[in-house]
This record gives C-alpha cells, structure tokens and sequence, in this order.
C-alpha cells in the first residue's frame, strides 16, 4: 500500500529546499564576489607597488587575504568525504527469512526493496542510496541493520524500526528532494565548521613567522573567521527550513511503522531503543576496561542487551523521566520520543505483522553472525584484529557484570555511604591463617550491624553534600588553574557563580566546610563499615557454618586474598589520589583552552607548575600501586601490577604531556579498581553472614 505524504510534509519538504537554495546561491555570490574582488585588486593597483614598503602592504595584503578566505571557503569541496562505520553485506541465500520479513514490509510500505542488505554494530537501522548521487537515478538503496537492534528487539517491533526507514523513501520524487536537501545541509556545515591541517598550519605560521610575514596572515585568519561567522549565521537559516522538514519526515515515516507494527508495539519500540541506547553508553567504558585487561566479549550484541536488561530500575526510571521531560527545539532534527509516541497513540492501530518470536530467529545461526561482526568492529576501532586469546565468551563477561551490579545493590544496604575510595576506611592487615575466636567475630558482626542499621536512613543526604562540596572545590580548582595560565574562562561552563577569585575564595571556604563537616558524620561509618567487612570475610575460613559444603571455597578464599589488598591500600593514598584528580582536571583544562591564552608564556609557566605538582604526586601513588596485584587481568606469566597497567596505558612517558597522561591512567584504572573490589567484597561479605545466620 503506497501511503501519500501529508501535506505538512510536502510544504516542509519544498520550503527546506527554496531556503537550501537561497543559502548556498549566497554562498557562491560570497565567493565569486571575493574572487572578482580579488581580479579588480590585482589589476587595478599595480602601481601601488611604486609607492614604497606602505604602498606594497596595501597592494600585497588584500590579495593574500582574499586568496586565503576563497581558498578556505571553497577547501571542502575537494576534501575526502568521511568514510561511513564499517559494516559488512549479507545475502538472501544466506539468511532467506530475513529478506522474505524486508521484501513483505516494502510491499506494505509502497517502498522498492533494497539492493543491498548490510549489518553493523549500531544500534540502528537505516536506508540509503547505494552510491549516493550516483544512485540518484536508479533509486538503488541499500538497508543496513545494527546488530545490537536486531539481538534486543522481538522481531515485529524490527519491522516496524524498518517500515520507518523505507518510509523515508516511499515516493520518487520525495525521496530524491530529500537527498538533495541532506547533503546540501552537511557539505554547509562543513564549509563552517570542518578544520584540517590547513588550519593548524595557517595558525602554526601566523604564530611563529616575523611581524611582517605575520600580519597579513593575522588579517586573513581574521578575515577567514569573520566569512565562516557569516556562513554560519546562513547555516542557522537553512538549518531551521531543514530541521522542520526532517521533523515532519519523522513523523511521516511514523505512520508507516505504526501501520506495520502498531501502535503499541512502535511505543514498547521506542521505549526499548532507548534503554539499548543508555546500555551502549555504558558499554563503552566497560570494554575499554576490558581491553586493558586483556579481553573482549566476542558477542557484542548479546553484551549489550544483556546490559540493557541488567539496567537498575533507577536508571530506567530516569531513562524515561529524561524523554517524557524533552521537548523539541528549532534545531532539533528528529521530533521529541514523548511526542512521536503521543502521535502513536492516538493513532490507535493493531499493525500488520504480529510475529511472537526474536528479531534474531530471521537470521540463519545468528549468534555466529554476531561472533564476526564483533570481531570486525573490534578491528575497526584497534585497527587490528584482536587476537583470539583476547576474545571472552560473552556468557561470561556478562556474569562478571552481573556479580558487579550484585555487590553495589548489596553494598547500598549492607556498607552504607562506602562508594567513594576518598571515604573508605582500610585496615592494616588481613591474615586469615591467624587463629582467631569466632564467637569475637560474630560479636564483632553483630554490633556493627546495629549501628550501620540505625545510620544507614541518614547516610544519602550527607553523602549527596559531600559529593556537591567536593565537585564545587574542584572546579574552583580548575578556575584557578586557568585565570593562573591567563586564559579567560566563562563561569558558566563551570557551573560557578562568578570568574572574581575573592567570591571563589568565599565559595571554596564554605564548600570546605561542607565537605569537613560530611566527612565527619562519614568517617565513623566508614570505619565500622571496614570493620564489618574485614570480619566478615574472615568468616570464610573460621566458620564452619560457612564453609560447610561449599565446593567454590577455594575460588572464594583466593578471590578475597587477590581483592583485600585493594581495599587496604587505596584508602591510605585518598589524599593523594584525591589531590591528583583536581590536578588532572586543571592540567586538561589548561591544555585544552591554550588558544585563549593572553600570555603565552604564563600559560606555558602554569602548565609547567601543574605537572610538576602531578609528578610530585605520582611519586607517591605509582610506589604503592606497585604493591597491588592486578586482580582481573587475564593473561599468562608474572602477576602485573596496578603500577604497571597504569604506565603500560600511558601513552607518554616523560616531560608535561607524560605527567598528564599518567595521572589520566591512574584516575581510570584506580578508582574504577576500588568500586569494583568493593561490590565483589561486599557481595562475599554479606553471603558469608547469611550462611552464618549472623543476626537472625
């Protein structure tokens, strides 16, 4: 069924294209205009030249700078276009349902089906035209499907995710305009926005060359910045038409997933891409910690719908909060999800297709498909391909995600206010070959207990303080850092209240005593915390009530030895590690903002100061890493140590952008480290007082 597009669509679709043609005819008389300007100049003023050294700089300068601008306005149109994420086709021998379910949902939609079906790791699904202008004519398409969308989703809500894509594409004329229209819009924004070599080589000459070869090239990068400000404001104008129209497209390629799905299903549809989304964040930290440790799941789109569906109920929750809360701007290119699902609703349709099994049964062995694209993405981001022995099934890098997600939801109850490794306490030693009296254990246990029982309802509001004060400190930190470097800095952007250093002394005062007096009511539970955790795992090897029929004793005992040493050792470097954070934000800060800089070599005086207070640090903290064996890393040979994970991920080693790169390693490995030592010991923890029955 060839549904018509709404009229809103029609008019949004010709206004956007009146005002793309109005932008970029502005765009070509700006720059014939600098070209004919730059032709009169030359020819016109020869004789200046006669004038002396004033007359020259007069002739000389103009010409440079429009030569400079025009070439500048006109560079990306030469320049490699940037190659899409790799992916990889499959055909209709290989996977025959699969393109039986497309070709139905193309008959349904009005829509010609795809040339070319392809699969990446995204968690997407979209429609393009194979060769871009050159497909313009022959509207050959290719479809390409994520994966990760296909392993989370049943496979009548897929349908729907594709019935929305070739919506776009449902009418020859529509879908061409369209095209024309999305690529005008990106070559624009990369005629504003696109820097290269180019640039940094302008600005690298116009800082280093002599006052006389420095000024016209002062005057052209002025001259560049001043046309790019004004194409940007052109942009905004087109950008505006075009937005209005890509929103009514969604809206319109709605209609055609809600026919095909329905109603319900397209609303569950959103709901879930969102939560696969919020788990692809998360993932990217995971497996960048993985790959320091030697391995990767080698099924990424299972690890990531294993992850969506390990999502805290808080997190969904705020999740949802966060889209039912969003509403669409001018210069939104997709409709809010509140309002697309609002128009779902009433539109109030049970779908065409009603399929009660997994996207993932229309692939023929899909978990295989999944292990290679893996393995492609992988090799994708590296650059090369992960050896096999890196590769961890993902059954079992997600059970180690699963235990971590167990200790923090055991841990918000059972060591109340312990997250942080700045107010952990630690104990001197853990020597469970010590005799030592159980019924001082469980006395011990018992009384700890109480009191954590009777502290625990008060605990969030002073560690949220806590929290607070200590983020206000260190972007007071940071601001001091950059008004130290002379580089003018906005308060907003770090969220403070003025860029005068006396109200940041105010402020820094009293956030220090809030921090003080958080610390205060802290400190005392995190020390019966310690005291209840070291008690309690000792009990794995002097109750018997506990080792009793426990096959995995042995695994247990040498997991606690290999992560007690953790939690003795970071607390007693907090200080420092704390001090070294602050210190990493305000180097970062620093390096980053160089180009606002009003004295070069105060900023470079700063940046000095700065690394060596980190190095100073790292003196302290990298010697007591080296006495931590790294607990998850998984390969043969010696231990390694959390010292030698750090400086192997460094990627300097000496000199000011060493220090930065150190203290970086550290912050990631270390407190990353803490939290996940601290679930894990206080998941054993708590199984060992329950099977002691301590308490009850």
């Amino acid at each position: 069924m060839n549904q018509e597009p709404s009229r809103d669509y029609q008019r949004a679709l010709f206004g956007a294209a009146a005002a793309l043609v109005g932008v970029v005819a502005i765009y070509i008389s700006f720059v014939l205009g600098l070209v004919a300007f730059i032709a009169w100049h030359t020819w016109a003023h020869p004789h200046w030249m006669q004038r002396g050294f004033a007359g020259s700089l007069l002739y000389v300068i103009p010409s440079l700078m429009g030569a400079l601008i025009t070439l500048f306005l006109i560079k990306p149109i030469f320049a490699q276009q940037i190659p899409p994420p790799p992916s990889r086709p499959i055909s209709h021998e290989e996977h025959p349902r699969l393109f039986q379910f497309i070709g139905a949902i193309c008959r349904e939609v009005g829509s010609q089906p795809p040339s070319r079906v392809e699969i990446d790791c995204a968690i997407n699904a979209s429609v393009r035209f194979r060769e871009g202008w050159a497909s313009l004519n022959d509207g050959d398409l290719t479809l390409t499907i994520g994966l990760p969308l296909v392993a989370g989703l049943p496979a009548t809500h897929l349908g729907g995710v594709i019935a929305h894509e070739f919506g776009h594409f449902r009418q020859d004329a529509g879908l061409r305009l369209t095209f024309v229209v999305r690529s005008l819009s990106a070559w624009l924004w990369r005629v504003v926005h696109e820097r290269d070599l180019l640039d940094e080589y302008l600005n690298a000459s116009s800082e280093e060359a002599s006052a006389i070869v420095a000024l016209p090239l002062y005057l052209a990068r002025f001259g560049i910045d001043l046309s790019r400000r004004f194409l940007h404001l052109l942009l905004l104008a087109g950008h505006a038409a075009c937005c209005r129209l890509l929103r009514q497209m969604e809206f319109d390629a709605d209609q055609h997933a809600i026919r095909v799905a329905g109603s319900t299903a397209f609303c569950e549809t959103s709901s879930r891409i969102r939560l696969l989304n919020a788990a692809w964040g998360g993932s990217q930290q995971l497996l960048a910690r993985a790959w320091r440790e030697r391995r990767l799941p080698d099924d990424l789109p299972a690890y990531i719908r294993h992850l969506a569906d390990s999502l805290p109920e808080s997190t969904c929750k705020a999740v949802e909060e966060t889209a039912s809360a969003a509403r669409t701007g001018t210069f939104d290119t997709h409709p809010s999800d509140s309002e697309r699902e609002a128009a779902a609703s009433a539109a109030n349709l049970p779908g065409k297709i009603d399929l009660d099994e997994p996207a993932s049964e229309l692939f023929t062995d899909f978990p295989a498909l999944c292990r290679e694209i893996s393995r492609e993405h992988y090799t994708g981001i590296l650059g090369f391909e992960p050896e096999a022995s890196r590769m961890e099934t993902t059954e079992s890098a997600s059970a180690a995600i699963e235990n971590e997600l167990a200790g923090q939801r055991v841990a918000t109850f059972y060591a109340p206010g312990s997250g942080p490794y700045q107010l952990t306490a630690g104990w001197s030693e853990f020597d469970p070959d010590v005799p030592v009296a159980l019924a001082e254990l469980h006395a011990t246990l018992a009384s700890c207990r109480v009191s954590l029982d009777a502290e625990a309802a008060s605990v969030e509001p002073v560690l949220q303080a806590w929290q607070k004060s200590h983020l206000t400190q260190r972007r007071i930190q940071v601001a001091r850092a950059l008004s130290a470097a002379a580089i003018r800095w906005d308060p907003n952007e770090l969220s403070l209240p003025s860029t005068q250093l006396e109200t940041l002394a105010t402020l820094d005062e009293r956030s220090r005593e809030e921090s003080e007096s958080a610390e205060a009511t802290l400190r005392p539970l995190a020390a019966t915390v310690a005291q209840r955790l070291h008690a309690a795992l000792l009990l794995w090897w002097h109750d018997p009530a506990v080792t009793r029929d426990c096959p995995e004793l042995p695994a247990v005992q040498e997991e606690i030895r290999s992560l007690e040493p953790i939690l003795r050792t970071i607390p007693s470097i907090a200080p420092n590690l704390h001090s070294l954070e602050g210190l990493h934000d305000s180097l970062h800060a620093v390096l980053s903002s160089a180009a606002r800089c009003r004295d070069q070599e105060t900023g470079r005086l700063e940046l000095h100061n700065l690394a060596a207070q980190v190095r100073a640090q790292l003196r302290i903290v990298l010697p007591r890493l080296a006495g931590i064996r790294h607990p998850y890393l998984t390969q043969s040979g010696p231990p390694v140590t959390v010292r030698e994970v750090a400086l192997r991920e460094s990627s300097e080693n000496d000199g000011l952008h060493g220090a930065y790169s150190e203290a970086g390693a550290v912050r990631r490995i270390v407190p990353d480290l803490h939290t996940r030592a601290l679930a894990r010991l206080t998941a054993l923890a708590y199984e060992a007082e329950r099977r002691a029955h301590v308490g009850g």
